[in-house]
């Protein structure tokens, strides 16, 4: 809506015909000359000074504090004319209004149907009573209807919640107004606005006026005669700020609401009885009216659409050029009905695997640990040319330490890709080890390395090791016998 008053209406609207007319304004069909748009032009019958006083305008004024509701219907724009003093305020076309739809109507309306545009009708006298005002006029001629969608409009006679009593004593229509709206001087509060919706309620089930009072008494009357006479007590609160229909009535028992809507559920009904309480003090406010459970399936719907909407707002989606697109569902049936047939066809994530990697007992040793391991065996000097040599024949791998190699058991601690590197070395094998390499020396000369069964080619270069050592062996043992036999003496 625009903040400021605009001037131009009789250049940008071109009025096609008159919708309908009230005591207080005329509403007539136009279409923008610019965008071709239709729309309803509501147009004062009273006339104003200056844009200044026209902005006091009780719709104008209640449009500022309302946001933006579905079930309002929503200001676009207000015009003053300062030729003729008119204020024009224009407004979203509907269809038509309830009354049109239920005079026009052979059959009433299925239950499920009359309770969705009740429900609506709630939600929008919520939000006015949450904005600390309320309607005053509720009646189907003021509720608005677009397909199965409801607004209401015509806020012109709206009052502030916490405005001091007493208000107008005369407002309303008489049909829908509540008792104490009859029987007192301007006591009312915002619970006449829930009288009222629970006889558009009935309306809607029988396409009959609840109460079709031909004047204030007989306004009462009518009440009495379904509800009851009011009990002494509320009568009592009622004489405080009693009225001109106020009167000493017969005691009666009414016939009660059971007996003319038998047709619909016991929760529609005791919705309706609810918000038919004689008693204002007693009677349900709109707050407790959304959540009396006869509306229990609106909230669950309510509460799963605003999971969608947190959750699963967007669907990715890829269009022909291969690019991903992201689609919000403003649609909330679709976003459900995307959503159900992605959990059904349970399509199958591609899942990128890591590559196997290998345990660290499957891991040979390390270059670390191969050095770590041999440097607590260390090997004579006058021997590390006899690794040398065995080291070359068997081809080792680069990077193994030549300074100290273990013999024995323990040549498997040597770094090969197929061996894994011995996590423990047994205490009572560390000295054969060390001397098993020492050329005549000791009873340890007469062991001998066991082959290993495991590679073939560890056992071949621990045999070629071995035949190596009995032949230095040998050579040790000829030297000796020629130096007994004869050849001159050693140099001492």
């Amino acid at each position: 809506m625009e903040s400021k008053m605009l001037t131009n209406f009789r250049s940008r609207y071109k009025v096609e015909c008159k919708i309908g007319e009230g005591s207080f304004s005329e509403v007539l069909k136009c279409k923008d000359k610019t965008t071709g748009k239709y729309v309803a032009a509501k147009q004062l019958k009273k006339q104003f000074k200056s844009a200044q006083h026209a902005s006091d305008v009780p719709e104008l004024i209640a449009m500022r504090k309302l946001t933006t509701h579905p079930n309002i219907l929503h200001l676009l724009e207000s015009h003053f004319d300062p030729l003729t003093g008119k204020v024009t305020l224009v407004f979203d076309l509907m269809d038509s209004s309830l009354y049109d739809m239920i005079k026009n109507r052979k059959k009433p309306l299925a239950e499920a149907r009359a309770k969705n545009y009740l429900y609506q009708v709630i939600k929008g006298v919520d939000h006015i009573h949450h904005h600390g005002i309320f309607h005053r006029d509720i009646k189907p001629e003021n509720i608005l209807v677009k397909g199965d969608l409801l607004k209401i409009s015509d806020l012109g006679s709206i009052k502030g919640i916490y405005n001091r009593h007493p208000y107008t004593e005369y407002i309303s229509t008489r049909w829908y107004r509540s008792p104490e709206c009859l029987l007192t001087t301007g006591y009312y509060g915002p619970k006449m606005d829930v009288w009222a919706i629970g006889c558009v309620f009935y309306e809607l089930l029988t396409l009959k006026p609840l109460f079709p009072g031909s004047s204030e008494i007989d306004q009462v009357a009518r009440i009495n005669n379904i509800l009851g006479t009011p009990s002494s007590r509320l009568m009592a609160k009622f004489k405080k700020h009693k009225s001109r229909n106020i009167s000493n009535f017969a005691t009666k028992q009414g016939t009660g609401l059971n007996t003319l809507i038998p047709f619909i559920t016991e929760a529609g009904r005791d919705v309706l009885k609810q918000m038919l309480v004689y008693d204002p003090d007693q009677r349900i406010n709109i707050r407790r009216l959304i959540d009396h459970r006869y509306f229990q399936d609106y909230k669950d719907l309510e509460a799963f659409q605003k999971g969608l909407a947190l959750s699963s707002s967007s669907v990715s989606m890829v269009d022909g050029s291969g690019t991903r697109v992201n689609h919000t569902w403003k649609n909330p049936a679709l976003l459900s009905y995307l959503t159900s047939e992605r959990r059904r066809k349970k399509v199958p994530v591609r899942v990128k695997k890591k590559p196997a990697t290998k345990s660290k007992r499957d891991e040979g040793p390390s270059e670390k640990q191969v050095k770590a391991s041999c440097s607590s065996y260390p090997v004579p000097v006058h021997h590390q040319s006899t690794v040398s040599n065995a080291r070359s024949l068997a081809r080792l791998p680069q990077g193994a330490s030549t300074s100290s190699v273990p013999a024995g058991d323990n040549l498997k601690a040597i770094s090969h890709p197929a061996l894994p590197f011995p996590k423990k070395i047994e205490s009572h094998t560390r000295p054969h080890a060390t001397r098993s390499l020492r050329v005549g020396v000791g009873p340890s000369s007469q062991v001998q390395p066991k082959p290993h069964q495991s590679n073939p080619a560890l056992a071949k270069l621990k045999d070629r090791l071995t035949m190596r050592v009995q032949a230095m062996r040998k050579g040790g043992s000829t030297v000796q016998t020629k130096k007994s036999t004869g050849g001159p003496p050693p140099r001492r």
